[in-house]
């Protein structure tokens, strides 16, 4: 299974699928992030991106 780092983008391809929902450290950044597989991922930060454009909106700092 493939996963990427939510902070820096380090993609890790041969990530163990064991190592879904555990909490793991970028060997790259050295966040950490929760081990999630890619459609996920993927669906989570749209998601976030979503709601902090929503939010600049509300705020009027989005212009």
């Amino acid at each position: 299974m493939k996963t990427i780092c939510p902070h820096c983008k380090q993609e890790y391809p041969e990530t163990p699928n064991e190592y879904l929902g555990m909490t793991l450290q970028c060997q790259t950044c050295h966040k950490v992030f929760v081990c999630m597989a890619p459609q996920v991922q993927h669906f989570v930060a749209e998601k976030i991106n979503c709601q902090m454009t929503i939010s600049l909106q509300n705020t009027g700092a989005a212009n």
